[in-house]
């Protein structure tokens, strides 16, 4: 038994570069992997690459990057 059994996707996205003032957001690049079958309990499919991307507003300030 793996630490993944019950897991149905995977995303990594090493590059998540967030910045905020007052009007914030997100933006990275990656890939995915998700289990295939009707059941989502077959192996996992072959990766597809995959952008993320989002935004907020309230108080807030500040740039993070990995």
């Amino acid at each position: 038994m793996s630490g993944l059994d019950g897991t149905k996707c995977v995303i990594v996205i090493p590059g998540l570069k967030k910045a905020a003032f007052i009007v914030g957001g997100d933006y990275g690049r990656g890939i995915m992997t998700c289990r295939t079958g009707e059941d989502l309990k077959r192996p996992w499919s072959a990766p597809i690459m995959m952008a993320s991307g989002g935004g907020d507003i309230g108080l807030q300030l500040g740039v993070e990057g990995h």
